[in-house]
Formats: structure tokens, C-alpha cells, sequence
């Protein structure tokens, strides 16, 4: 992606941010956000409930410090990941904290199926998941040479945050524009990571997954 295209992909994502904020908090979406949990409710089952309830976890911190960690720790994905996916992970945990602070927005008034406190727009899973699974999947775009190894690990990248985004609206955590407010937050952690990681010359070669 050349500079142009991060660009533009920036506007775009500021307007979208800007639009469901405003829509948001003026009410225009609560039947959107009701809808939605509606939906989900309809597929409420024993076994979705208990997957629902275990993915969730690939948006938590832990999840997200110990994945960090391991690609620190191996020398093969060291410099081609483990940094990038660092950076972002810790942008997307620092900046969801103060965007929560600034919107101060209550969790939906329903019985959670997890145990859960703060506030609730951006959703922090999401936000977090999102950061870090787009860095990993623009990373593995620039670095691994493979096209079989290539477009599985990227779309296994993109699944990732959607999973956890739909998973915080199925346990009654968040909203489902929580969940968009994080998906379009955690996209534009990982391009600005992405473009200053554009900027210096880099061993594409690095990892030969």
C-alpha cells in the first residue's frame, strides 16, 4: 500500500469514526444496537454461548501479551513482527483507555455472560484484537514471500478481530456500535503503525515463513 492509499484509507476510516460517534450519541443508531443483540439472542444455544465465551479471549490483554511475547522470542519473527505487533498493541490498550474516559458510555443495561467493568465505547477486545490481528496481517503481507503460507495467515488475520467483535455483542457487553467503533480504531492503529513502518528500509526478507 503506497502513501496515497494510507492516506486516503485514513480519511476514510475519520469519517466513519466521526459518523457512528455522532449517530451514537445522539440515539440515531439505538435501534440499530437493538436489533442487532435481538439477532444474536435468536442463535443463543448451549454450544454457541460456550464458544462465544472462550473466542472472546483472543481480544483479551493476556491473550495479546503472551501472543507478543512469542513473537518477540523467536528470532525469526522478531524484527519482521513481534516489533510492529508491539507498538500496536500497546497504542490500541493505551488509546481505547482514554477514548473510554473521553465517551464515559455505560455497557448495555442486560445480564452480561461475563463478567465485565469500565466503559463501553470502543469496544477494548475489538479495539485490541483488531490492532494487533491487521499489523500481523499487513506484516505478513509485506514480509512473507509464500502465497500459500501469504493469504491463509491474513485471512485468518482479518477473521480474528470480526469473531471477537461479534462475541462482546453476543455475551451482552457491548454494543454492536461499540464493536465498529473498535474495528475502525484498531484498523487505523495498525495502518499508522504500518506507514512509519513503510518509511524505513526494511529486510523484506526477514521471514521466510
Amino acid at each position: 500500500m503506497n502513501k496515497r492509499g494510507i492516506f486516503i484509507a485514513y480519511a476514510v476510516l475519520l469519517l466513519m469514526f466521526g459518523v457512528i460517534t455522532v449517530l451514537t450519541f445522539t440515539g440515531v443508531l439505538a435501534g440499530f444496537d437493538l436489533a442487532v443483540y435481538d439477532f444474536m439472542m435468536r442463535a443463543e444455544s448451549s454450544g454457541m454461548t460456550w464458544f462465544m465465551e472462550n473466542a472472546t479471549h483472543l481480544g483479551s490483554i493476556a491473550f495479546i501479551v503472551v501472543l507478543v511475547v512469542v513473537l518477540l522470542a523467536i528470532p525469526r519473527t522478531r524484527k519482521s513482527l513481534g516489533y510492529t505487533t508491539a507498538i500496536a498493541a500497546v497504542i490500541g490498550a493505551s488509546s481505547n483507555e482514554l477514548l473510554k474516559l473521553i465517551f464515559r458510555r455505560p455497557r448495555p443495561e442486560i445480564e452480561y455472560m461475563v463478567s465485565v467493568t469500565g466503559h463501553s465505547f470502543p469496544s477494548g477486545h475489538t479495539q485490541g484484537s483488531t490492532a494487533v490481528f491487521i499489523m500481523l496481517a499487513l506484516m505478513v503481507f509485506a514480509t512473507v514471500k509464500s502465497r500459500k503460507i501469504k493469504i491463509p495467515l491474513i485471512a485468518l488475520c482479518a477473521i480474528i478481530p470480526f469473531i471477537v467483535g461479534i462475541t462482546r455483542i453476543y455475551l451482552g457487553v457491548h454494543f454492536a456500535t461499540d464493536v465498529m467503533a473498535g474495528w475502525v480504531v484498531g484498523i487505523a492503529i495498525a495502518l499508522a503503525v504500518y506507514s512509519v513502518y513503510m518509511v524505513k528500509p526494511s529486510p523484506r526478507s526477514s521471514s521466510q515463513l
